[in-house]
């Protein structure tokens, strides 16, 4: 993955965050042969992991989306994402 559609993906993934009490950190994106994934975790601000966070994953430009639930020690990972530029978000159920 190029590093200016890295730092793209990463800097709106920030922006976008709106809950304040969450932060998701995406640990890498790797290509394939026309598909990809996304693995990353999520975290409170204190560090801590939280599970079972609905991540959700959005192509910026076709609006396909994925979603996964963390894991026990917050990590997510979406498979078979057809390449392109992504939207990541992190919210819990009420």
């Amino acid at each position: 993955m190029h590093h200016t559609t890295l730092y793209r993906l990463q800097r709106y993934f920030w922006s976008a965050l709106t809950i304040a009490f969450m932060s998701i950190s995406v640990m890498h994106a790797q290509s394939d042969a026309g598909a990809g994934a996304l693995r990353g975790a999520v975290s409170s601000p204190d560090g801590k992991a939280v599970t079972n966070a609905m991540v959700i994953v959005r192509n910026a430009e076709t609006g396909y989306v994925r979603e996964a639930l963390s894991d026990n020690v917050g990590r997510f990972d979406v498979k078979a994402l057809p390449v392109g530029l992504y939207f990541v978000q992190a919210s819990l159920g009420s």
